[in-house]
């Protein structure tokens, strides 16, 4: 069944084409384009190849690493924004296995969409600093830091592009490593450039260049500590060693530090992430969830082959000890892309003799049900904010009538969507300044409290009772 492969490896490789372009698909409708794209892409290679290649042994720890994350949204504090994170781990999961169900001709084919993506955005980091006269390069990655990130991933990876490719190709893809190589530099992205340095270090010389790197991150951290975010990053630390702290565990539930953060922080020190993958994602998914993630990352260390992927994989994981770039989606689809080539390549895998065509029927169904239940959570998710950011424009423009109506419909296609009971506490709160009528006191005493059922650490307001 070549056809439904061919486009399956087709959108795989749009995917990664567009995941970066999009804002680093980090808004709703951004991140709702990729799974849907991801969903489709699943569904045709799971009909169209044998389901073989997913029981290789160094899948435990990765599906284990997903299933927490499963419970982790269960059992999360604020239940609408693990959802939202939790649609984008799944992405991962089925990027993840979409590689490892693609024929290796057709990867070759997916890794050029890779190449035109690289070119671009390093063609749009030169046209900003030379042309727009920008101070660093971000591309459509948000921030330089980020691109950064993406750039630590992309570079390594281009060299195992490279490998049988004809002598024009190869030429012209050094080319695009070394310009690549200056765009990370012009991003003037400290951390980037130690963690890629450190990585090529230890990858070629072991022992020797680990102490080499030492050298290298003492004589980097001396410039580092010159710039007036290290002493903010001490402070976020602290914080998020504090939640911590107060569930250790399994955490607040992932996608839930920027909310939680605010009861923990210092002073007016304010901030979204933690400026660290480790700490966030220890915070969110408890001390076990973070125990499991490292537990893999070492079990793959020791594993991967080629030192390309190897330096990939060690330089973003060390940048990511003071950063976040791996919480932006176009990079953690880029990450869980290279670690499945890495397991693709990891020749580990059980007997499938016993995969009989009744086991294989079974899986393919049990699969596109569970692609149907997330393509449904993913356009509940959507559509709801649709509907509550309509409710928020309304509001702001003094349109209080359709803007209750727009808030009531949110919590009907999303009970959890906690922003809209915030809203609707608000609105009863003005009705009652106005009239004095004890019910819209009531109403808005029943949604402070479903504010704080679905969300315990917003600051809401508690009105009082008149008697």
């Amino acid at each position: 069944m070549k056809i439904p492969t061919l486009i399956g490896s087709s959108l795989l490789g749009i995917i990664l084409f567009i995941s970066p372009l999009l804002d680093g698909s980090w808004d709703i409708w951004a991140k709702t384009i990729v799974h849907l794209i991801s969903a489709v892409l699943i569904i045709l290679l799971i009909i169209s190849q044998h389901p073989k290649n997913l029981f290789k042994k160094p899948l435990i720890i990765p599906l284990t690493l997903f299933s927490l994350i499963l419970l982790s949204t269960y059992l999360s504090h604020i239940p609408f924004n693990s959802e939202v994170e939790l649609h984008n781990w799944l992405n991962y999961l089925i990027i993840f296995i979409a590689v490892l169900l693609i024929p290796q001709e057709y990867l070759y084919k997916i890794l050029s969409y890779f190449v035109l993506i690289v070119t671009l955005l390093v063609f749009m980091a030169y046209y900003q600093v030379f042309i727009a006269h920008e101070a660093m390069p971000d591309v459509t990655l948000i921030n330089p830091n980020i691109f950064a990130g993406y750039l630590l991933l992309a570079i390594p990876l281009l060299y195992y592009v490279q490998k049988d490719r004809p002598l024009i190709q190869k030429n012209l893809i050094t080319i695009l490593i070394v310009f690549a190589f200056f765009a990370l530099i012009l991003t003037k992205s400290i951390s980037s450039m130690i963690a890629i340095l450190v990585a090529v270090a230890i990858t070629r010389y072991r022992w020797k260049g680990i102490i080499g790197s030492m050298v290298i991150i003492a004589i980097l951290l001396i410039f580092k500590l010159m710039e007036p975010d290290v002493a903010n990053r001490l402070l976020w630390w602290k914080s998020s060693i504090e939640i911590i702290k107060e569930t250790p565990l399994f955490g607040t539930g992932i996608g839930t530090f920027e909310l939680v953060y605010p009861k923990f922080k210092t002073g007016s020190l304010h901030s979204i992430f933690a400026h660290s993958y480790y700490l966030q994602f220890a915070s969110e998914a408890g001390i076990i969830g973070v125990s499991i993630f490292l537990s893999f990352v070492v079990y793959l260390f020791t594993k991967i082959k080629e030192k390309s992927l190897k330096i990939a994989f060690l330089a973003i994981l060390l940048q990511n000890a003071i950063d976040y770039s791996l919480y932006i989606p176009a990079n953690g689809i880029l990450f869980w892309f290279i670690v499945a080539i890495i397991i693709k390549n990891i020749s580990e895998s059980n007997n499938n003799s016993n995969l009989t065509r009744n086991n294989v029927l079974f899986i393919r169904i049990i699969i596109v049900f569970l692609i149907c239940v997330y393509v449904n959570g993913v356009l509940t998710i959507y559509n709801s904010t649709k509907v509550y950011n309509l409710g928020e424009a309304s509001y702001q423009s003094g349109d209080i009538i359709s803007a209750e109506k727009y808030f009531i419909q949110t919590k009907i296609m999303k009970p959890n969507f906690w922003l809209s009971y915030k809203y609707l506490m608000k609105i009863n709160m003005n009705k009652f300044a106005k009239t004095k009528y004890i019910s819209y006191l009531n109403e808005a005493l029943i949604e402070s409290e479903n504010t704080k059922k679905y969300n315990p650490y917003h600051e809401y307001y508690y009105a009082k009772k008149i008697n």
